[in-house]
């Protein structure tokens, strides 16, 4: 009977931990944001390709658009993406054109990023009323015209280097029609939602959709769309007109916290609810008394150089995962005994299941195609342990379906406390740009080793 009382104390523990960790880690953020701007004065696109330099004003008049647009159009080039490894030039996937130079500018007195920029900060980056200003790049990636029936099917953006987080686009105020521009996340379905939800055939994972369309608008007006850049998107055809648009790359350079969340520990952390939950956890003796490991999914998928490891994240961290780590490492390095934590890759050679690989893993060499002919090698040559049969039904050994399970009967198992991104279903099939030399899109784990209850407090 005591050991009944005992697994029910500790059953109860953990639910209470995870389902508070779980409303934390599901909360919905955004990942997209938009707006409009009023042109006091013409907005004028200069471009240079090779010694020709050509000058639009913006917005473009609805009369004779085709002859003021011919001299751009005629030192464009078609438009190619990135498939796998190769460039691709496929009309029946993407029929569009593109500057081929990266000599581009926009001048006006009545407009600048800047105001755009700090937008984007306050609503994709800041997670917390204490982080202070981050310092984002806004880097110039292309100039793209959609003509009559041009149109991009689903894709990511390219990554083009650790830091990189968004996409901007800058929509040119130009009379046009059709040519939405449409964001489609997809994450793992949550209990009782009831939101745009789409099952997946068999037995795999059912996911919520959330999708917003961004059209023509005003022809006055410059319209400006920022979304993450593994966000899945699409450009419906133009039905009439040009769609114009200058994109740029955005970096978070620099992840800038106040001194006093460095220098005093637990009165600072505890206002985050994560560090709360976690510390409150670990007091409890019932709370995993024997030591067990839990996984913690990052919410947002990171750009790691080929050459780098999961840790080279961790000055990126944005959002909900910043504060994970933040956490973390307050509780190892000034609170509990004997804690570790490492950051790992996952990756996913099939649909039905994750891998995490070992945490000094460099991301070079993986190849979600050789995993497909040889998964075998991800356990034994790479030391890849086994996340979950189902990317939607975590790991939930001594408190999950099966009255029977013990770590025991599993020692090697992880607690995942909640699912991996879905949005990269689209990653590693096409990128918006040619393909990605150097950076891949990577799906990262916080793997934590929580000691014995009887250790935790050593001093």
């Amino acid at each position: 009977m005591a050991n009944h009382a005992k697994l029910a104390d500790s059953k109860a523990s953990w639910a209470k931990f995870s389902n508070s960790m779980s409303k934390i880690l599901t909360h919905p953020v955004p990942f997209q944001c938009s707006g409009t701007i009023k042109l006091n004065e013409p907005l004028t696109l200069f471009a240079r390709v090779g010694e020709k330099v050509i000058g639009l004003d913006f917005p473009l008049s609805p009369g004779g658009v085709a002859d003021v647009l011919k001299p751009m159009i005629d030192l464009c080039e078609p438009a190619v993406f990135g498939r796998g490894k190769e460039n691709v030039l496929d009309p029946t996937y993407r029929d569009a054109l593109v500057l081929p130079t990266k000599t581009v500018g926009l001048v006006s007195p009545s407009f600048s990023l800047n105001p755009i920029l700090d937008i984007v900060e306050k609503l994709l980056l800041t997670s917390h009323e204490q982080l202070e200003s981050k310092k984002i790049k806004a880097v110039f990636e292309k100039c793209n015209v959609y003509g009559k029936g041009g149109f991009f099917g689903a894709h990511a953006d390219t990554p083009r280097g650790e830091g990189m987080f968004a996409s901007l686009v800058l929509i040119l105020p130009s009379h046009f029609s059709g040519g939405e521009l449409i964001l489609r996340k997809r994450s793992p379905r949550q209990t009782g939602s009831a939101s745009n939800t789409q099952e997946s055939e068999n037995s795999g994972p059912s996911v919520d959709v959330e999708e917003y369309s961004f059209g023509c608008g005003d022809p006055t007006q410059l319209k400006w769309v920022a979304f993450f850049s593994d966000i899945e998107h699409e450009i419906k055809p133009v039905t009439d007109g040009s769609r114009i648009t200058v994109t740029y790359n955005l970096f978070n350079e620099e992840v800038v916290l106040p001194i006093p969340l460095l220098t005093t520990p637990v009165d600072t952390m505890a206002t985050v609810p994560i560090y709360d939950i976690l510390v409150n956890s670990l007091k409890d003796p019932n709370f995993l008394p024997q030591g067990h490991e839990i996984g913690i999914y990052c919410t947002n998928t990171y750009i790691i150089e080929k050459d780098g490891t999961a840790e080279s994240a961790i000055s990126h961290l944005r959002g909900i995962d910043l504060w994970v780590h933040r956490a973390l490492k307050h509780l190892a390095s000034e609170v509990v005994s004997n804690i570790t934590y490492t950051m790992n890759f996952v990756v996913s050679p099939e649909n039905d299941e994750e891998i995490i690989l070992p945490a000094k893993t460099k991301f070079s060499g993986f190849d979600s195609q050789a995993f497909e002919r040889h998964r075998g090698e991800v356990y034994t040559s790479y030391g890849g342990r086994r996340v979950s049969g189902n990317p939607n039904r975590p790991i939930d050994i001594d408190g999950g379906p099966e009255a029977s399970t013990s770590s025991e009967e599993f020692p090697n198992s992880i607690r995942v406390l909640n699912g991996p991104s879905l949005s990269l279903s689209m990653i590693h099939l096409r990128y918006g740009n040619d393909y990605s030399i150097g950076y891949e899109y990577a799906s990262i784990m916080f793997l934590i080793s929580i000691p014995p209850s009887d250790i935790r407090f050593d001093q």
